[in-house]
């Protein structure tokens, strides 16, 4: 299979999980938008693997010319890069072999620009010479060790999880940065619920002062995704003990793999304390993450923070548009108390779609008191079912412990 294909069956598997991924119950009005979006990136995608893969004649002619350059340039000692320069020219090759020769030469060889470069490019390559590539630099080039780690998660490399183990059994100060992109909270593919005593060991080992935050909320995101129930206490201990620094944690919050239930988002409001001047990065944090939650219960959580989004303009665009999402004719009121100052065309456009909401003479108002009570019922109904499905969850929890 060439690289193209295998980056186009990869591109799909992206746009599947995150057209699925993204649209909960209550988002189905943006299933299209989305849709739409993720087929121009998978089309944009494929054109640039297609274009990569055009390693034609003079391209080969171009490799050639190049290594001749830079063994001008090393001093005609350099037996390596001779020795390469010849096999580039023998026959038969695959395009594929070309690209991973080239990639090597230039991650030993090049400035350091070009270095990062050719092994990020070697990430994603991938195929055994690429992996045994990086595998090497490893060892002998301390200063590129994160792009290597990356450049292996990139290749999804069997051997990764071995050296992030490794790692994080023995950390010195450069490893925390260095493994860092391997915490990736929404595509976890090295960790498991029995990792979670190690990965509770490895939190305790990153300092607190610092910039370490970044390094503190990715180790906590992958929890969060295994267990969120000791992810959420976390993000608690986390607020009070490092207040000057927690607004990274909010945003492990915002990832469509874990249930974060009512409870749960009660608690981390509870240790963030009431919304003010010195939370407020915090809080825009959390309107994303609630946002994208879609939860309509957690709408009479986030009312009372309305008078404080009408004082502040930054604030009130992310209010506001966690609180169309919700799609609650009980956040109805506010939104059309909060409509004057919102220009932006696709803001309002969503907004007359908020259930409870209708236009008279160019003005936003709330539908007939008959038409509102309908609505409130309905969301009775939806709000009891959502319960019943919690229960059910937390049953189901209980048994596979």
């Amino acid at each position: 299979m060439r690289i193209g294909q295998i980056s186009a069956i990869a591109a799909g598997g992206i746009l599947l999980g995150v057209s699925f991924g993204c649209v909960s119950q209550h988002q189905y009005a943006e299933l299209e938008d989305k849709v739409a979006l993720q087929k121009k990136m998978l089309e944009d995608s494929i054109k640039v693997q297609r274009e990569m893969l055009e390693v034609n004649s003079m391209q080969q002619k171009k490799i050639v010319e190049l290594c001749t350059e830079m063994r001008a340039g090393f001093g005609a000692t350099s037996d390596s890069i001779k020795k390469l320069t010849e096999k580039l020219k023998e026959k038969p090759e695959s395009d594929q072999d070309k690209l991973v020769a080239a990639a090597v030469l230039l991650a030993k060889r090049g400035p350091n620009n070009s270095r990062y470069n050719a092994i990020n490019a070697l990430g994603y390559i991938g195929g055994p010479e690429a992996e045994t590539a990086l595998l090497k630099m490893l060892d002998i080039e301390p200063n590129y060790r994160s792009n290597v780690f990356r450049a292996l998660m990139q290749m999804n490399s069997s051997k990764l999880r071995e050296l992030v183990i490794k790692t994080m059994k023995n950390p010195t100060g450069r490893d925390f940065n260095t493994i860092s992109s391997c915490f990736d909270r929404n595509n976890n593919r090295l960790f498991t619920r029995k990792d979670i005593p190690l990965l509770l060991e490895y939190l305790n080992r990153i300092p607190l002062s610092g910039n370490y935050s970044h390094y503190r909320s990715g180790v906590i995101g992958i929890i969060l995704s295994l267990d969120t129930p000791k992810g959420i206490e976390l993000v608690c201990q986390e607020v009070l003990l490092n207040p000057s620094r927690n607004n990274n944690i909010f945003y492990q919050l915002n990832n469509r793999s874990i249930m974060v239930s009512i409870a749960d988002w009660k608690k981390v409001l509870e240790a963030l304390g009431p919304i003010c001047s010195a939370n407020l990065n915090a809080y825009q944090a959390i309107c994303q993450a609630i946002r994208n939650n879609g939860d309509i219960r957690m709408t009479d959580i986030v009312l009372p923070w309305a008078d404080y989004a009408a004082k502040n303009s930054s604030f009130k665009r992310s209010y506001l548009d966690m609180l169309i999402n919700f799609k609650d004719p009980k956040a109805a009121p506010v939104i059309v108390k909060m409509q004057d100052g919102i220009a932006d065309d696709y803001m309002v456009r969503r907004m007359k779609q908020c259930p409870g909401i209708v236009e008279k003479n160019g003005k936003l108002v709330l539908v007939d008191k008959a038409e509102m009570e309908k609505l409130m019922a309905q969301r009775e109904k939806t709000i009891t079912r959502l319960n019943a499905l919690d229960k059910k969850r937390a049953s189901l929890l209980k048994k596979t412990k």
